[in-house]
């Protein structure tokens, strides 16, 4: 009995496998090529050829120390083999104890990848179809040509059927992080550099915050007459608003800004003044907070390299086509790069939390099912060795309740005491998932509740069976079998 079972929980954790991945997409768990080389099967087939040789010497070694005379008197069935069932109950409280961990580890991070998925991203990314624009080197080498071509770029592009409205920023949102310049109050300067914040720097021209869907929360967006001969300007976001000017109204004010120019290579402190403010933006990854951000106009700080952000009214893809020629026809020496949707771009920023969320789910629900058929198997064959036991009681009168509780009662002991050990465990290592959570405790309080009760209550189903058939013996035909 306890063998079946243990073969039976080894076809269904691989076919529980299997089936898992086969309804799971590989490219939705960040996984894009798969192969298997030879090191990797050989460790595979090691360890599978050892764990079997392992767990197998065990009950080998017992059956060559067994008395095969006494094993034939009577009634040594229920007193044999005590260090045997101890190892039996012992090995099952481990599976429970490890099955209750990977399930408290599984859950936190499903719900840290819930709460990630749920986070507002600033911006909207439905049908923004986004691609790079590197100008030559040699050409458009004044900042006036520049600035010609990507105004004209853009006019080409909204022109395009099917494209609602487009716009052209430096650094793209999640796919192109950081760089980020220091800034300060002019009004209230820090004492020391180190004082000095930092925001993330941006050039855009305008239409950019309409395209992607980013309110403008007070002021005006950069317009087309903020061109070189004019004083500076600067739009920032909420939260670089709040820091440095509390309680105060942001616009008409003015910003110290560590720029950084391209032409010199260094950095040079401007004051620029504040015409507009923003909604903040997931800007670095979706669960690093927005920061201090500002956007310059492309006229006053320009940038040779450029990305396109293209709001169409159906699916983006469908647009490339039209957008490559669009532009050809503007400079065929152009080549337009990293075509993509911004959908997928931050989908694929959080594959790896998926990736890890999937995986440990899969462990977990494979040692759930070996915990839970090990249970069955033991309780089974705790019913089977003592079936003369039960015979007898049932003959002296004992209900079928009695009987179930006599049973369920060894089978409960097992469930809480792994639950215990895995709840007790748990505590300390899915803190290791601390970088991995996002807007959760690694020991949150409705996980470990929830995987605790939904646990206990799948224990004791597997507890039922085994009970259900001791009820059902026959005192005689047990009798008779001794």
């Amino acid at each position: 009995m306890a063998v079946g079972a243990g073969v039976l929980g080894t076809v269904l954790a691989v076919w529980l496998q299997g089936l898992i991945f086969a309804f799971v997409p590989l490219d939705s768990l960040g996984i894009r090529d798969v192969s298997v080389s030879a090191p990797m099967l050989g460790f595979a087939l090691t360890l599978s050829l050892g764990t079997a040789l392992l767990f197998g010497a065990f009950p080998a070694f017992s059956a060559a120390r067994a008395n095969p005379a006494e094993d034939l008197k009577g009634g040594t069935r229920t007193s044999a083999h005590g260090r045997a069932t101890r190892l039996r109950s012992g090995l099952v409280i481990l599976q429970i104890a490890l099955s209750v961990v990977l399930l408290m580890g599984s859950g936190i991070l499903i719900r840290s990848f819930a709460r990630l998925r749920g986070v507002e991203m600033g911006f909207d990314t439905e049908r923004l179809l986004v691609a790079d624009i590197q100008l030559p080197e040699g050409a458009y080498q004044d900042q006036a040509s520049r600035v010609q071509f990507f105004a004209g770029a853009l006019d080409d592009v909204r022109a395009i059927p099917g494209v609602l409205s487009a716009a052209v920023i430096n650094r793209l949102p999640i796919r192109s992080p950081w760089s980020n310049w220091s800034v300060w109050d002019p009004e209230n300067p820090p004492q020391n550099r180190s004082d000095r914040r930092s925001a993330f720097s941006r050039t855009v021209l305008p239409g950019y915050f309409a395209t992607m869907g980013i309110p403008l929360l007070a002021g005006r967006d950069v317009e087309g007459t903020d061109g070189p001969n004019t004083p500076p300007k600067l739009v920032i976001n909420e939260a670089m608003a709040r820091g440095l000017f509390p309680d105060r109204d942001p616009i008409g004010r003015q910003v110290g800004v560590s720029v950084w120019l391209n032409s010199s290579k260094r950095f040079e402190a401007r004051v620029l003044e504040i015409v507009g403010v923003v909604g903040d933006v997931r800007m670095n990854t979706v669960a690093a907070g927005p920061g201090f951000q500002m956007y310059f106009p492309y006229a006053q700080l320009d940038h040779p390299s450029m990305s396109l952000a293209i709001r169409t009214a159906g699916e983006p893809m469908s647009t490339v086509g039209a957008l490559r020629s669009t532009l050809r026809v503007r400079d065929p020496d152009i080549p337009l790069a990293n075509l993509d949707t911004m959908e997928e771009i931050v989908s694929r920023s959080v594959s790896g939390s998926r990736t890890l969320n999937v995986t440990l789910t899969l462990f977990a629900a494979v040692a759930v099912s070996l915990a839970v058929i090990g249970l069955y198997g033991v309780l089974a064959y705790h019913v089977a060795r003592r079936i003369r036991e039960i015979g007898i009681r049932v003959a002296l009168g004992a209900t079928g309740g009695s009987v179930v509780r006599l049973v369920l009662r060894r089978g409960l002991v097992l469930v809480v005491v792994g639950l215990a050990l895995g709840v007790a465990v748990a505590a300390g290592s899915t803190r290791i998932l601390q970088q991995q959570l996002y807007g959760i405790s690694p020991t949150d309080p409705v996980t470990f509740v929830v995987v605790s009760i939904s646990f206990a209550v799948v224990g004791v189903l597997a507890c039922v069976l085994p009970a259900m058939r001791a009820m059902r013996v026959d005192p005689l035909v047990a009798l008779q079998a001794e």
